[in-house]
């Protein structure tokens, strides 16, 4: 299925706690990804014809839900998913390919600061990271100032891929839907007080 960035709002009070019981965060964390993705397999073998036709009607319901559902909702809304468009976007932000994020607004806008331990290594891809509101309201200052369809322009999908950022053949077009899903999701939160999770699937 391949690396997929989701990230999901959390108020203050909700990353105090993720931080002070990480064990509890990571769990419930991992038991809502392990359904999401029982649902996409069965989506992709009804796509493929492994199912009866008794069986097919059986998920027509389940299919319309996810079909509607960007990932796994969190208590404070639905989570957003950049699907693997997330290091395109980073290396537009940044030019940065396999460095940790840096201090900048925009460089912590898709992998995150701070660290919530991961001491189950339950996450294949590293630990959640975190943004405090106040890290959420500078992002979203940042992100829209940013300009996107000048920078989705001038994205060379070839020299992307020899600096060896994942998944380089997103259009331009691509680029510009994934970056207004982004700076929505942060203007939301910023507007609602949140803090941020991201984390790689």
């Amino acid at each position: 299925m391949g690396m997929r960035a989701f990230l999901r709002q959390a108020s203050e009070s909700e990353l105090a706690e993720y931080r002070r019981n990480p064990d509890s965060f990571y769990n419930s964390l991992k038991k809502g990804y392990e359904a999401m993705l029982d649902e996409a397999l069965l989506l992709e073998s009804v796509e493929h014809g492994d199912l009866s036709a008794e069986e097919e009607a059986e998920v027509d319901k389940l299919f319309l839900g996810v079909i509607n559902r960007t990932a796994v909702a969190g208590p404070n809304g639905p989570d957003l998913q950049l699907e693997k468009s997330w290091h395109c976007l980073r290396y537009i932000f940044t030019g940065k390919v396999m460095e940790p994020p840096g201090m900048e607004p925009l460089d912590r806008s898709v992998l995150g600061a701070r660290e919530i331990p991961d001491q189950a290594k339950i996450m294949g891809y590293g630990p959640v990271r975190c943004l405090t509101s106040a890290e959420v309201k500078e992002v979203a200052a940042a992100l829209c100032t940013f300009p996107i369809v000048a920078k989705a322009k001038e994205f060379n999908e070839s020299e992307a891929e020899r600096k060896q950022v994942y998944c380089p053949n997103h259009s331009e077009d691509e680029l510009i839907h994934y970056f207004g899903k982004l700076l929505g999701y942060y203007e939301d939160a910023a507007a609602r007080g949140n803090g941020m999770l991201m984390w790689i699937e």
